[in-house]
């Protein structure tokens, strides 16, 4: 009996057991951009974003990061929905060398403020709707998060005046209180002037070996470094801990054979 059925449902040349050479997640875009420049990675409303823009808008989200102080060692929450935004936060924050913390907008404020202090975020990207924004807002000064990222959806879309207006129209927006703990997405994105910034070189870390590494995805027995990634959990008490993705050959496996699959369907 053929205990992995659903290896016949795979496409010809995706292998389940396809050698993974252990390398940094966000790789697996600097690969993207180097064979397929030109080709759409996003598109959002219109807007079509290429590989190459993809790559420039994840390493300016990086190098402004890296200059608000993200670094190893340093949490960065993500409180968006399924908008461009995420993808270039989430490489964003792997290539500043720090480490994701996803957050679900579904989540209550009791349980966002316990997230916030279980996992130590210190930096968090959200939207400026009246959904996101307030919930965050409302952690400054409540909690040990320092500064929020603000971004407007309409901002990565084919016609944001019009996107705007429709959704100022629908009071779908929240006023932001611009200060030093609250800056733009775009400002963010922009703080290097340079076309393509070189990013400072994450070094080397040990900690415990329970943990994942930043960026880079090796097995237990090896060193480790710091871990990228921070996923919460459902509880029954209501509380959601954050727990460290521990089972690293499987999250390295199923993650990276994702890819490759995708990166195959993508080169036909």
């Amino acid at each position: 009996m053929n205990d992995k059925p659903w290896i016949n449902s795979y496409p010809p040349g995706v292998l389940w057991d396809a050698e993974i050479v252990p390398r940094p997640v966000q790789s697996i875009l600097d690969d993207a951009v180097a064979k397929w420049p030109d080709r759409p990675a996003i598109n959002f409303m219109g807007k079509r974003i290429t590989y190459r823009d993809f790559g420039d808008l994840a390493n300016h989200a990086a190098k402004g990061l890296q200059q608000l102080g993200v670094k190893p060692g340093v949490h960065v929450g993500l409180y968006l929905p399924n908008t461009p935004h995420y993808a270039i936060a989430f490489f964003g924050v792997l290539k500043a060398g720090g480490t994701v913390v996803n957050y679900s907008p579904l989540d209550a404020a009791k349980v966002l403020e316990h997230k916030v202090e279980d996992s130590r975020t210190d930096f968090l990207i959200t939207l400026d709707m009246a959904s996101l924004y307030p919930q965050m807002a409302a952690m400054l000064g409540k909690t040990r998060l320092k500064k929020l990222v603000v971004g407007s959806l309409a901002e990565l879309t084919a016609d944001p005046d019009a996107v705007m207006t429709e959704m100022k129209a629908s009071r779908q927006l929240s006023d932001v209180a611009w200060d030093d703990h609250q800056i733009s997405f775009d400002h963010c994105s922009t703080m290097m002037e340079i076309s393509r910034p070189t990013l400072s070189p994450i070094q080397p870390r040990r900690l415990p070996c329970f943990s994942i590494p930043a960026g880079r995805l090796v097995c237990r027995r090896a060193r480790c470094l710091h871990m990228p990634i921070l996923q919460a959990r459902a509880s029954s008490t209501g509380q959601r801990p954050s727990v460290l993705l521990r089972c690293l050959s499987k999250v390295r496996s199923v993650s990276l054979r994702c890819s490759r699959h995708f990166i195959s369907m993508r080169s036909r």
